[in-house]
């Protein structure tokens, strides 16, 4: 119940920072590409919109996370407000957690903001979502809560924001990659380099599994049931562990 309280608490904290000016640009950036394309007429506005929209949502939900949680944390680390909350019969791990579920909650409800707009502008075209459409809006959601994870590992022991950042984006990178570089490790003869690639496959998050959208229309491809329980599957293990990791930081950091 108390990681709840937190949760609601930082949830509610973060509705008041200034990020969420990000949530107003992408609706007005929405809204603006709908009467741009309707007024063109082009064949595929729709597809074009929700394009865009999801791009949108995916680059937007990072940078919640992003501004939300790293900057978040050490603003109250550096403010000593987490000194003020741990002071109390708290513990560490359900600090962290119930920051953790609170930047979640503040991704999940600006991401369904966004797609209500995206929704009435598709509408305003005479078009609508797709249930693979409306799994690729899930599948950003589950990149957020990996994002997020790593960016709380980074933040449990670095104190350095610009730090805790860089490597947070960096490896945001390396998982848009990871399958590809498993795949060209597949070609090397070196042993070692191989061994090395693997390792990175197993280790950086697999945004590949997630794109469910722009593979859908690849041979070979086929979304079903069992692939979406599969990918949460693994969505929920690898954050699991990385807060695991987290947590064992932080309780051993010093404010």
């Amino acid at each position: 119940m108390r990681i709840l309280n937190l949760a609601y608490m930082f949830f509610r904290q973060q509705l008041r920072h200034r990020v969420q000016v990000v949530v107003v640009v992408f609706a007005a950036m929405i809204i603006l590409a709908a009467m741009i394309f309707s007024s063109l007429a082009w064949e595929h506005e729709g597809e074009l919109v929700v394009d865009l929209g999801l791009s949108g949502m995916d680059f937007l939900a990072f940078m919640v996370v992003i501004f939300s949680l790293v900057f978040f944390m050490y603003e109250e680390l550096e403010m000593k407000s987490a000194v003020l909350i741990l002071s109390k019969p708290l513990r560490r791990h359900e600090y962290l957690f119930g920051h953790y579920l609170g930047t979640l909650m503040t991704v999940a409800f600006n991401l369904v903001f966004m797609l209500v707009i995206l929704s009435v502008a598709l509408a305003f075209l005479g078009a609508y979502l797709q249930p693979i459409d409306l799994f690729a809006f899930l599948y950003i959601f589950y990149k957020a809560v990996l994002v997020a994870s790593l960016a709380f590992l980074f933040a449990s022991f670095s104190s350095s924001v610009p730090l805790a950042v860089i490597l947070t984006v960096f490896l945001q990178l390396l998982g848009h990659f990871s399958f590809h570089l498993h795949a060209l490790g597949r070609q090397i003869t070196n042993i070692p380099l191989r061994l090395f690639l693997d390792g990175l496959y197993f280790v950086l998050p697999n945004y590949y599994w997630l794109d469910v959208r722009d593979r859908a229309g690849l041979p070979g491809f086929e979304f079903s049931f069992g692939y979406f329980l599969t990918s949460s599957a693994y969505v929920i293990c690898y954050a699991a562990i990385i807060l695991y990791l987290a947590i064992m930081l932080f309780r051993r950091k010093e404010f």
